[in-house]
């Protein structure tokens, strides 16, 4: 019997990360395209322990898409007859959308009118789902939204101190994110014997980051909000600052609305900080080099992060296990020893590095749908 794959599919702002899972969700492939956008983009494809790598000009999702598919055709000839869904991470889909979703065209048009809670995810999320969509319309598309995680929020994480009117109209609460990174390395410690983990706190560290405050295995607090934007200092990301700011700006500093939005997402946090790129490793090669300015923009998101550990401390009652987790959660020894190195003197934790594996996640989503539908 021939044996089923899934082609699971996550969008970044300028990457497109995809696997084949088999249904003993083992990876058969995987690779990503980075730097779509930028005058050359980079493909990795790793497939029986071997890795290639390839470079082209490729200017959007869709055109990185094809790319990829083309590369799996050369390495893996016949998997597309396999494929028997294809699952789509999504970062944003509001108050209706959150469970994992079969896609169709009201579900994309939902999609489209919630893009602008998350610009820089569900833009790129969108082209991908519409291009793999019209590239293999013959097989169920399910989507998996970060935001399902946190779904269950209590209310006193969940609400903001705004009017009641404006919050039902616009749906307006804190919803979450990095939810499938969080769900799978809670459920790894918990398989790999790390323990106790009744209370634990999950730093996502990356280009985009979060901190989530989990009592067994459930979200309880998180630090994004309403948008990805709230929260840590980011690779370009402002992160928590004064609401009046934006109104500011526009006022006396002659910005439009897109204009701020632009500024607090895309050329802030580490990025506006360090003066330089928003890359993490980038800044940590120039610290160690001597720069003053790098060195603060990692002290500052060091900070931000034993801010927000300190909290849910407090709102945990206390914290038994610390996840690092994300691009540099994972491999920033400097980051981790930043951050802990000031927890010492509070009740004894544990502390662990767990690898995310959300393409895992998208996939029992996906097949949580097929089941159901069957």
């Amino acid at each position: 019997m021939v044996e089923h794959l899934l082609l699971v599919l996550n969008a970044g702002s300028s990457s497109l990360k995809y696997e084949l899972l088999d249904d003993r969700e083992r990876s058969a492939a995987r690779g990503e395209v980075a730097s779509i956008g930028a005058e050359r983009a980079v493909q990795t494809l790793t497939l029986d322990g071997r890795t290639n790598r390839g470079e082209r000009a490729c200017p959007d999702h869709r055109a990185a898409l094809e790319w990829a598919l083309a590369e799996l055709d050369r390495a893996l000839p016949g998997w597309p007859e396999r494929v028997a869904a294809v699952g789509h991470r999504i970062v944003h889909g509001g108050a209706r959308l959150w469970a994992p979703t079969r896609v169709d065209d009201e579900v994309v048009a939902e999609l489209e009118r919630q893009a602008e809670l998350a610009p820089l995810h569900n833009g790129p999320g969108l082209a991908a789902l519409r291009a793999a969509r019209a590239l293999r319309p013959d097989v169920p598309h399910v989507v998996v939204f970060d935001t399902g995680f946190h779904h269950d929020l209590p209310p006193v994480a969940r609400e903001y101190a705004l009017p009641a009117d404006l919050v039902a109209r616009w749906e307006i609460r804190r919803y979450g994110f990095h939810g499938s990174s969080c769900r799978y390395v809670l459920a790894r410690a918990a398989e790999l014997g790390i323990a106790p983990r009744e209370r634990a706190i999950v730093c996502h560290l990356g280009a985009g980051a979060s901190v989530t405050a989990a009592r067994d295995g459930r979200s309880v607090d998180t630090s994004m909000g309403f948008t990805p934007l709230e929260g840590l200092i980011m690779g370009t990301r402002s992160g928590d600052l004064d609401p009046a700011l934006p109104l500011f700006l526009q006022r006396h500093g002659g910005l439009d609305a897109a204009e701020v939005e632009r500024l607090l997402e895309r050329e802030s946090g580490l990025r506006a900080l360090g003066q330089r790129s928003g890359d993490y490793a980038e800044l940590e090669r120039a610290a160690a080099q001597g720069d003053a300015r790098a060195d603060l923009a990692l002290e500052l998101f060091a900070y931000r992060i034993r801010k927000y550990l300190g909290a849910y401390w407090a709102a945990l009652g206390g914290v038994d296990l610390i996840v690092f987790t994300g691009g540099i959660g994972e491999r920033s020894a400097v980051v981790r020893d930043r951050v802990c190195e000031r927890l010492r003197f509070l009740d004894p934790f544990e502390v662990h590095i767990v690898p995310s594996r959300e393409e895992l996640v998208i996939a029992e989503g996906v097949r949580r749908v097929l089941r159901r539908q069957a």
